[in-house]
C-alpha cells in the first residue's frame, strides 16, 4: 500500500482516535454510541499508524503532499 496520509493528518487522526476511546472506556457514552465510537477510534488509530486511508484512494486524495510522509529518498 502507498502511503496517503501525511504527517499532520496522521497526528489529527491519533488525537481524534484517542478522544474517542476516552469517551468510550470513561464510560461517557454507553450502548449503541459506544460501539460506533470505538469502531471509529480503531479505524482514526489504524490509519494513522499505517499512513494509508482507502477512503483518501477511492477519493484520490493524497495529503503527503501538504505534510510529508517522512519518505524521504522516496518517489510518491
Amino acid at each position: 500500500m502507498k502511503r496517503n496520509v501525511g504527517n499532520w493528518d496522521r497526528i489529527f487522526r491519533g488525537c481524534v482516535a484517542v478522544i474517542l476511546a476516552y469517551l468510550v472506556f470513561a464510560g461517557r457514552v454507553g450502548g449503541f454510541w459506544a460501539v460506533i465510537l470505538g469502531i471509529g477510534a480503531f479505524i482514526m488509530a489504524a490509519t494513522a499508524v499505517s499512513a494509508y486511508c482507502f477512503t483518501y484512494t477511492v477519493l484520490g486524495i493524497n495529503t503527503c503532499r501538504l505534510g510529508g510522509c517522512g519518505q524521504k529518498g522516496r518517489k510518491t
